[in-house]
C-alpha cells in the first residue's frame, strides 16, 4: 500500500492548479487592470473575520483558482471540485452516488467534505449563505454562476464560531472575481469515446470601470447542456447487472455473493409471467393445471411457454427469462447561468454594492420502466377469459378449472417512467461597508435567496388505471363508443368498467400485455400519467459586521470583529397527488381490494407541506499577537472566537473556536485549533414532505424479495448536533529546496446526537435489526402483520440518534522549477481517513466506514504541467486505495473488495498570438486517458439495474474527448 501511494506522489502529481494557502508558492489572478498576480496573502481568506493572510490562519485553507480548476476539468467548477481527495462522498452528474441505499435519477452536486454528510460543509457564495436546493437540504452547486469566480475557499475545519450553524466540517466559499475588466468568453463540444454523453458550454463575461473609476459593473452569462446517459446497458465494461444476494453468513458459506446478469425469476419477466392459477372461488389450483400454468410465461406475444430460470443464486437469477430493471448511467444536464454586479464608493469612506444571479438547472433521468402488477407485493389478478389471450388459451384454462391468475411484467416497450427535475434558484445581494475612524471597518448586508425544484415523475403509473386497463372484454354488437382495441382475431375489446360505469374512468383503453412487445402504445399511455412535487424554499438574511484594532501590543495589534445575524429560512411543498389519495376501487373486479385502497400513483408521491425557521446570532473573534521577531517565533498568534446562536425551533446554543498559529521561522511553521461546531436541522429534516414510493426490496428477515412501500418524511423535534473537532498541522518551506513546500495537518471531529436518516430499506439496518435479535431500536422501521411477514411498509426516518467519529491526515506538496526550456509545476494533494465510525442507536454495533466503497482510506490528485512558449500540457491523476463492501462486522462476501483506481485527465492547451488586442487559447482535453473501468457496485438483489452501477464516486463514463476555445479582450 505505501509504494502505490509513493508511486502516485512521485509519478502523477501535477500542475500546482490547486493554489493554496498553507504554501508561500500558491498564488490567486487577481485580473484587475490587465493580468496580475496578487500573493495570498494579500486575499480576505474564509474562516475568519480578522485574518487576511491566508499562511497566517490557524485553520487550513484551500485557495482554489477558478480558471486552473477547470484546467484540466472543463465540464464544470463542480467536477473539477470532485477531484480533491476531500471531498470524498460527494455527487455530481458524472460522479455516481448510492449511499445509504438512496439513488436519486437527477443530476446534482453536493459537496461533501469529509465524506460526514452534505449538510455539515456550509457552502457561501461570495460570503453569503445560499438556501438549500436539495431534496436533502444541502447546496446544489451548479445553480451557483461560474463564469465570474475568481476562487474557491476551502476551508478543512469546524468554524461554527465564526459562520453559525453547519460548518462542522468546513466552508466552501465560491468568491466573486468583483474587479473584472474586459471581456472574455468561452465555446466547447465534447463526447464520450462511445459517441454518447455529448455536452456544449458556452459562455460569456464583461466588466468595466465608470465615474472615473469610483464604480465598477460586471455581469457574465453561461449556458451547459450534457445529454446524459440514458440507460445502464449502454456499451462499457462493467454494464452488465451485477447484485449482492444474501445467502449465509460465514466464511464458507458467505452473505453476499456476487451475480452478474442478475434477474428477477419470482416476480417480473418482459413477456409477463403467470406465477400463480385460481379457481372460481379465489383458491391457487393444484395438479397437473397448476403445473401446466404456473411458472410460465409470455415469451412471444400472445404465446405461453414455460418460464426459462437462469442460474439460481438466493433470490434471484443468473441469466434466464428473468426482467431487470433499466436506469439511466448519467441524467442530463442543463443549466443557464446568470449574473450581474455593481459596487460604487459613495464617498472615501462609503461603498455600496449590489449583485444578482438567476440560475436554471434542468435534470432528466430515466428511473424505471413501467410495471404491471398489484399493490403490497403482489401481482395483478387477470381473468381468464380476458379479450387479448388467444381463444385457445382461453380454452384450455377454462378446462383447466382456471378463473383468474396472477400476472406481473415489465413493460419494456413502451416509454420508461423518467424523474424530470428544474431547479430555478433567484439570488440578490445589497450592502455598504465603510471605514469608522482609522481603526474599525464596518459592513451591513441583505441577501434574498429563493430556490424553486420542481420534480416530475413523468408515466407514473396509475394504481386505478391500470387495473380498469387489464380487465378487458369483448365488445358487444350494441357497444358503439370509441374506446376500444382489436385482438389479433380482429374482435373489438373493451375495459370491462366501461360496459359496467362508463363514469368512473372515462376514456379507458383496454392493455394487451401478453407478450415482449404487445402493448398499445395510447393504451399503456393511458394506464401512466405526470405526478408534479414543487418545493420552495426562501433565505432572508440580514447581517452587521463591526471589526478592528482595540489596542497595540509589542507584538501588533490587538484585533476583535463583532458580527450579529438574522436568518429567516422557510419551505413549502406542493404536490398535486397526495398520499391519502387513494384508488377508487368501485367497479373494478380484479386485483383492486376496496378494504386495502393504494396510493393513486406507484412512485414517490409527496404530501403538502409547510415550515419555517428563525435565526438570531450574535459572535465575537479576537486575534492577539503575542510574539514577534522573538528567538523562537517569528510570530505567534492566538485566535478564538465565540458565538450564540438561537433557534426559533429548539432554543439557543453556544459554539466556540481557539486556535494558535506559530511561524518559528521563514521555512517552517505550526498551526493547531479546537472548537465546538454545532449543525442545526435543515427545514427539509424538520418539515419535508411526508414521501410514499413503491419500491423494490429484499427483507433478509424473511428471505424474500418482492416489493413494499417506503415512506419518508421530516422530524420536527429534532435538535441541533453537536461537534467537537481540533486540527494540528505543519508548513515545511526548505530554503534549500526553492518552489517546494509541504504542509501537513490531522483532523479529528466527533459528532453527537447527530442527525441521520434512518433507512430501513439499507441492508446494513436491516443487518443490525437482526443481529440484535429484533430488539434493535432500528426495528422499528419494519411493519409485518407478524413476525415472519413480509413488512407491509417500510420508513425512513430522521433522528437525533447517532454518534460518530472521524479522524486523518490531510498532505499538500508543492514543487515548481524551471528546466528544459520552460516551466514544470507539481503538486500532489493527498488524504488519509482511516477511521469515520457510526453508531445508529445507542447500544447498537459501532460501524466503521472509512475503507467502505465510496470512502477509501488513501486518496490522491496529483497534478503536473510543463509550460513552454505558447504550448502547456497538464495532466490530472486521482488515485484510491482499495475499498470493501460494507462496513457491518462480521459480513463475508464471495468476491473480491473493490480494488485500487487510478483516473487520469490530459489537456493540451495553445495560446494563439495575440490579434487586436484579443488573447485566444485554444484546448482538447481527455477525461480518463486510459478508459480505466469503475469498480463495479453490486445492488441488492431485489433490484438489479435499478440506479449506479459503479462505485460511488468513480467515473462510469469512460474516455472522454472536450475541444474548446477561451478569448479575452
Amino acid at each position: 500500500m505505501r509504494s502505490k501511494v509513493v508511486f502516485v506522489l512521485l509519478c502523477c502529481t501535477a500542475n500546482a492548479a490547486y493554489a493554496t494557502a498553507a504554501s508561500a508558492q500558491a498564488t490567486v489572478d487577481a485580473e484587475e487592470n490587465g493580468k496580475a498576480e496578487a500573493s495570498v496573502a494579500d486575499i480576505i481568506v474564509t474562516g475568519s473575520r480578522l485574518v487576511s493572510n491566508g499562511n497566517n490562519s490557524p485553520t487550513t485553507i484551500a485557495v482554489v483558482t477558478a480558471d486552473e480548476l477547470q484546467e484540466t476539468t472543463p465540464s464544470n467548477v463542480a467536477d473539477a471540485l470532485l477531484k480533491m481527495p476531500q471531498f470524498a462522498g460527494s455527487s455530481s452528474q458524472s460522479a455516481t452516488t448510492n449511499a445509504g441505499g438512496a439513488t436519486s435519477f437527477s443530476a446534482s452536486s453536493f459537496l461533501n467534505l469529509r465524506s460526514i454528510g452534505p449538510v455539515r460543509n456550509l457552502v457561501l457564495f461570495d460570503g453569503n449563505r445560499l438556501a438549500p436546493s436539495g431534496v436533502n437540504g444541502a447546496v446544489d452547486i451548479y445553480t451557483i454562476p461560474q463564469m465570474l469566480l475568481q476562487r474557491i475557499d476551502v476551508v478543512t475545519g469546524g468554524v461554527s464560531a465564526v459562520y453559525g450553524s453547519d460548518a462542522v466540517s468546513g466552508v466552501v466559499n465560491f468568491v466573486v472575481d468583483k474587479k473584472f475588466n474586459g471581456i472574455k468568453g468561452l465555446a466547447q463540444s465534447g463526447v464520450s469515446q462511445r459517441g454518447d454523453g455529448a455536452s456544449q458550454r458556452l459562455g460569456l463575461a464583461v466588466g468595466t470601470p465608470f465615474a472615473q473609476g469610483r464604480g465598477h459593473i460586471e455581469g457574465s452569462f453561461e449556458y451547459f447542456k450534457s445529454d446524459g446517459i440514458d440507460s445502464n446497458k449502454s456499451r462499457r465494461n462493467g454494464a452488465a447487472r451485477y447484485t449482492a444476494t444474501p445467502t449465509g453468513g460465514t466464511a464458507a458459506n458467505p452473505i453476499y455473493t456476487l451475480t452478474s446478469d442478475s434477474r428477477l425469476p419470482a416476480t417480473y419477466t418482459f413477456g409477463g409471467r403467470i406465477t400463480t392459477a385460481f379457481d372460481a372461488s379465489g383458491q391457487p389450483v393444484t395438479g397437473a393445471a397448476a403445473a401446466a400454468f404456473n411458472d410460465t410465461n409470455f415469451s412471444t406475444d400472445g404465446v405461453l411457454t414455460k418460464f426459462v430460470h437462469g442460474v439460481p443464486g438466493g433470490g434471484v437469477e443468473s441469466g434466464g427469462e428473468g426482467g431487470y430493471y433499466e436506469s439511466s448511467l448519467t441524467a442530463s444536464l442543463e443549466t443557464k447561468q446568470g449574473f450581474l454586479r455593481a459596487d460604487y464608493e459613495l464617498t472615501d469612506a462609503i461603498n455600496v454594492h449590489a449583485q444578482g444571479s438567476y440560475t436554471d438547472v434542468n435534470s432528466v433521468g430515466v428511473y424505471i420502466q413501467p410495471i404491471v402488477g398489484g399493490a403490497g407485493g403482489l401481482a395483478a389478478r387477470i381473468s381468464s377469459s380476458n379479450a387479448f389471450l388467444s381463444p385457445e388459451l382461453q380454452q384450455q384454462m377454462i378446462a383447466a378449472g382456471i378463473s383468474t391468475f396472477a400476472f406481473r411484467k415489465f413493460q419494456m416497450n413502451v416509454p420508461r417512467v423518467v424523474q424530470d427535475t428544474s431547479t430555478r434558484s433567484i439570488f440578490g445581494n445589497a450592502g455598504l461597508d465603510g471605514k469608522l475612524g482609522k481603526n474599525f471597518n464596518w459592513s451591513i448586508d441583505y441577501a434574498h435567496n429563493e430556490v424553486r425544484r420542481t420534480d416530475i415523475i413523468r408515466g407514473n403509473g396509475s394504481t386505478g388505471r391500470l387495473f380498469a386497463a387489464l380487465d378487458a372484454v369483448a365488445a358487444p354488437a350494441s357497444y358503439t363508443g370509441t374506446d376500444y382495441l382489436l385482438n389479433s382475431s380482429g374482435q373489438r375489446v373493451v375495459c370491462n368498467v366501461t360496459l359496467t360505469n362508463p363514469g368512473l374512468y372515462p376514456g379507458c383503453l383496454p392493455l394487451n400485455v401478453f407478450g415482449p412487445t404487445a402493448e398499445n402504445q395510447a393504451a399503456s399511455a393511458w394506464t401512466r400519467g405526470d405526478t408534479t412535487n414543487v418545493t420552495t424554499q426562501k433565505l432572508d438574511t440580514i447581517t452587521a459586521t463591526l471589526k478592528g484594532a482595540v489596542f497595540a501590543l509589542p507584538a501588533g495589534d490587538v484585533q476583535v470583529a463583532i458580527n450579529g445575524e438574522y436568518r429567516a429560512l422557510s419551505l413549502r411543498g406542493v404536490s398535486d397527488n397526495q398520499p391519502t389519495s387513494l384508488t377508487d376501487c368501485t367497479g373494478l373486479r380484479f386485483s383492486c381490494n376496496p378494504a386495502a385502497p393504494v396510493a393513486q400513483y406507484r412512485q414517490n408521491v409527496f404530501a403538502n407541506t409547510a415550515g419555517k425557521v428563525n435565526v438570531k446570532e450574535i459572535g465575537g473573534e479576537i486575534l492577539i499577537p503575542v510574539f514577534a521577531n522573538a528567538p523562537f517565533a517569528k510570530s505567534l498568534d492566538l485566535n478564538g472566537a465565540v458565538r450564540y446562536t438561537k433557534y426559533s425551533t429548539s432554543g439557543g446554543v453556544w459554539t466556540w473556536k481557539a486556535g494558535i498559529d506559530w511561524h518559528v521561522d521563514d521555512a517552517l511553521s505550526f498551526r493547531a485549533t479546537r472548537s465546538r461546531d454545532i449543525r442545526a436541522p435543515t427545514v427539509t429534516e424538520l418539515f419535508g414532505a411526508q414521501q410514499v414510493a413503491r419500491t423494490g426490496y429484499n427483507d433478509l428477515r424473511t428471505g424474500i424479495n418482492d416489493t413494499t412501500t417506503v415512506i419518508s418524511s421530516g422530524n420536527a423535534n429534532l435538535a441541533p448536533e453537536k461537534a467537537d473537532t481540533y486540527t494540528i498541522g505543519g508548513v515545511y518551506k526548505p530554503s534549500w529546496l526553492p518552489g517546494f513546500s509541504v504542509a501537513v495537518d490531522y483532523f479529528n471531529i466527533k459528532i453527537t446526537e447527530a442527525i441521520s436518516l434512518i433507512d430501513g430499506t439499507s441492508a446494513t439496518v436491516q443487518q443490525q435489526c437482526i443481529n440484535s435479535n429484533f430488539t434493535s431500536t432500528v426495528c422499528s422501521l419494519y411493519e409485518r402483520t407478524s413476525p415472519t411477514a413480509y413488512p407491509t411498509r417500510v420508513f425512513q426516518s430522521y433522528l437525533n440518534a447517532a454518534n460518530s467519529k472521524t479522524h486523518g491526515v490531510d498532505v499538500d506538496l508543492i514543487y515548481g522549477v524551471s528546466f528544459l526550456g520552460g516551466d514544470w509545476n507539481f503538486r500532489a494533494l493527498g488524504s488519509y481517513q482511516p477511521k469515520f465510525t457510526t453508531v445508529l442507536f445507542p447500544n447498537d454495533p459501532l460501524l466503521n466506514a472509512a475503507g467502505v466503497d465510496g470512502l477509501p482510506k488513501y486518496r490522491v490528485t496529483g497534478f503536473a504541467s510543463y509550460a513552454r512558449g505558447p504550448v502547456t500540457v497538464a495532466t490530472q491523476t486521482t488515485w484510491h486505495s482499495a475499498t470493501k463492501h460494507t462496513a457491518l462486522p462480521n459480513v463475508t462476501f464471495a468476491y473480491p473488495d473493490s480494488p485500487a483506481k487510478a483516473f487520469t485527465d490530459l489537456t493540451l492547451t495553445f495560446d494563439v498570438p495575440e490579434w487586436k488586442k484579443i488573447n485566444t487559447q485554444f484546448f482538447i482535453n481527455v477525461k480518463n486517458v486510459f478508459d480505466t473501468r469503475p469498480g463495479i457496485f453490486a445492488a441488492p438483489a431485489a433490484t438489479p439495474g435499478f440506479g449506479p452501477i459503479t462505485t460511488n464516486g468513480e467515473d462510469p463514463i469512460g474516455r472522454y474527448f472536450t475541444i474548446g476555445v477561451r478569448a479575452r479582450l
